[in-house]
């Protein structure tokens, strides 16, 4: 095992709440790279799954570089520039990392980044294009809000698949209900105890952020199926709570699936992202647009 992986290892054990002594790691020198794309994936097959999840870490960093002025259903930035834009900041994300004790950069994240920017730029080209119809139609067409259901059911079961895979073997019923006991009886942030405050901010965001576009998928579907809805508290927390349900599920479905440890840590993050999404993505897309303030289109009682 080459230092990269003893450190790899360690920060497994670590997440999956086991005790790692740091002192007794081999160093891992600044300016650790992999230059041959997905060089470090076959290095660790098991990993295979994580670009999918790095791709959509960026998918927000997409949408904000896709968007020209204000507002933003008006025109987008053109691809060719929201690219460079959001090439230059994933770069800029790894050429940090190079100084970054215990972390390495890779051109398989460059990569994954760049695809994240451009998924996001096509998800904000639609919406809107989406938002310029609508107001010339003055309503939403159930073909839009049939493909953001489509859109938030798809992205809730990758989130899951990113989360959950990959594991070892099934849990025995009695191992999954000690594991089961662990998930309630555990203190919160107790996984983040392990390793180094960057390491745990680290894994903070990424729980966080791969909820926000779930939280900004629901908010959408709720304005296209009635805008009114989009602006009630009501909804709005039925949305959270669907999307909390959906972190929760999946903590209860890594119950069964070791080395994945069950952590309610994990789903109130998720649960914080879900509700980042909801009072950002779907209320920004909606301000200005004609009947779509929050202000003007009161629920009807």
């Amino acid at each position: 095992m080459d230092d990269s992986a003893a450190w790899e290892a360690a920060e497994s054990s670590r997440m999956m709440g086991g005790d790692c002594n740091k002192d007794s790691l081999p160093p891992v020198p600044f300016f650790t790279t992999y230059l041959i794309p997905f060089a470090d994936i076959a290095a660790n097959p098991a990993g295979a799954i994580e670009p999918v999840g790095d791709i959509l870490l960026l998918v927000p960093l997409g949408m904000p570089a896709a968007l020209w002025h204000w507002p933003v259903w008006e025109r987008v930035r053109p691809f060719g520039r929201s690219l460079v834009a959001g090439a230059l900041a994933v770069l800029a994300i790894e050429a940090a990392q190079l100084f970054v004790y215990s972390r390495y950069s890779s051109t398989t994240d460059l990569i994954t980044g760049t695809m994240g920017i451009i998924v996001g730029w096509c998800i904000a080209n639609w919406l809107v294009r989406d938002n310029a119809t609508q107001a010339e139609r003055g309503h939403t067409s159930q073909h839009s809000l049939s493909f953001l259901l489509a859109m938030t059911a798809v992205y809730a079961v990758i989130v899951a698949a990113v989360l959950c895979l990959p594991f070892d073997r099934w849990a025995s019923p009695a191992e999954a209900a000690e594991r089961l006991s662990g998930l309630f009886s555990r203190p919160p942030l107790t996984a983040f105890y392990w390793g180094t405050e960057l390491n745990a901010v680290s894994e903070m965001l990424r729980k966080t952020l791969l909820f926000v576009p779930l939280g900004g998928l629901l908010a959408l579907s709720l304005r296209a199926w009635r805008p009114a809805a989009a602006c009630s508290p009501l909804f709005l927390a039925a949305a959270c709570l669907a999307g909390a349900l959906w972190a929760l599920g999946i903590e209860l479905l890594q119950v069964w699936l070791p080395p994945h440890v069950a952590d309610l840590t994990d789903a109130l993050l998720c649960t914080l992202g879900t509700v980042v999404g909801l009072l950002t993505i779907g209320p920004v897309l909606s301000l200005n647009r004609p009947g779509g303030s929050c202000a003007r289109s009161p629920v009807p009682s």
